[in-house]
């Protein structure tokens, strides 16, 4: 394993370890996410909606 691959495989395990504790806050309320709430504030959907991206451009 080279130098990258194994800073790839802790910052990969790193990342791991907080999904699971951020999946358990009730910040995130991932229970309502599933089944297609939003967290977005008014605000932040009345920004958002002008600036979506064509699929061509990406």
């Amino acid at each position: 394993m080279n130098a990258y691959q194994k800073y790839f495989e802790v910052n990969k395990q790193t990342w791991n370890k907080k999904v699971a504790v951020h999946t358990k806050s009730e910040m995130y309320n991932l229970k309502a996410f599933k089944k297609g709430e939003s967290s977005f504030k008014k605000y932040e959907l009345e920004v958002l909606q002008n600036k979506t991206v064509a699929k061509e451009s990406i």
